[in-house]
């Protein structure tokens, strides 16, 4: 389940996925009253000079609690091969996030947890690297407020280690769901997420700079009509973000975006993306090139079918 990939730029390239310990899918087997069959962390390495992956026998399992339950892996590779993964992990008490490296000629570091900055459950980590070899995680953590909120590390390529986790988001009045994480070559980041304030979700936003670290969370959307989820996002080596999200009306679901201006180093105002009002716009994805213009494709309901459109911003 679950395969993730990631490349360097000599051809080396890495998978990852889980696989459940145990019959999974065996109808015969009947679980008993408070059994559950957990999933363990593989990974194959695929070498450029010799064109050959790692024999089957050898694929790695990654997580160090045998028997606890692993998913929502996430791997990142540098230019010659060395390689990060992060993914979220039962222990037997608590879900945390965990990480572990490749490096060429070395081998596998042993895993360990990267969310034990605070208390309750985290999840849904989300994983980008530079060009450098160096690489943030972001994800959704249950804290002592009883809610949920966005948290971050980042991992240093000549020290091989990762920093403290830091809350970059930490408003009390709802939960923050679902980040997106982008980094671009020289190390910048811009994370994007949903959170409720009280009424609705709206998509907010925090920037990590290299050198001064994590600015304040900020809203990129605060249209209260309905509620906005799902947000994507992209950078390109300039600084020039682009997120798009999925927001009600009330009535229907439209695609909406706004651009991270690097001159001013500020986001824009809101900008509704799609405009056909014959029925819902879904799941939006987005890309930008290096000169700054993007492209956002979505799915769309006609009336009768799905259907993929696309806009173009210059």
């Amino acid at each position: 389940f679950e395969p993730q990939v990631a490349i360097s730029a000599n051809g080396n390239a890495l998978v990852v996925w889980r696989a459940p310990d145990g019959p999974f899918d065996d109808p015969a087997t009947t679980l008993v009253a408070g059994e559950y069959y957990v999933s363990s962390l593989w990974v194959k390495y695929y070498d450029a000079v010799t064109k050959t992956w790692e024999a089957a026998a050898t694929a790695l399992e990654l997580d160090d609690d045998k028997g606890r339950d692993v998913s929502a892996a996430q791997v990142v590779m540098d230019s010659v091969g060395n390689s990060v993964v992060v993914w979220q992990q039962f222990n037997g008490t608590v879900t945390s996030v965990y990480a572990t490296r490749y490096t060429v000629g070395a081998g596998w570091a042993m895993p360990g947890s990267i969310s034990t900055g605070s208390a309750g459950v985290a999840m849904n980590p989300q994983l980008a690297m530079d060009g450098s070899g160096n690489a943030i995680a972001v994800w959704q953590q249950y804290d002592a407020n009883a809610r949920y909120s966005i948290w971050a590390s980042r991992y240093v390529a000549t020290t091989v280690t990762w920093g403290v986790p830091a809350l970059i988001e930490n408003a009390d009045n709802g939960d923050a769901f679902d980040p997106r994480l982008v980094v671009n070559a020289t190390g910048d980041a811009w994370v994007a997420w949903h959170r409720h304030d009280g009424t609705t979700y709206n998509i907010e936003s925090n920037r990590y700079t290299v050198g001064s670290g994590w600015s304040s969370a900020a809203l990129i959307e605060s249209n209260n009509v309905g509620d906005a989820t799902h947000a994507q996002i992209a950078v390109n080596a300039s600084g020039d973000a682009f997120a798009v999200w999925e927001q009600s009306d009330g009535v229907r679901t439209s695609v909406w975006s706004n651009r991270y201006n690097p001159s001013l180093q500020a986001w824009g105002m809101a900008t509704l993306v799609e405009v056909d009002d014959s029925g819902d716009a879904r799941a939006p994805q987005v890309n930008v090139d290096s000169t700054g213009n993007a492209s956002a494709a979505w799915r769309q309901w006609d009336g009768a079918h799905w259907k993929v459109l696309t806009s173009r911003y210059q």
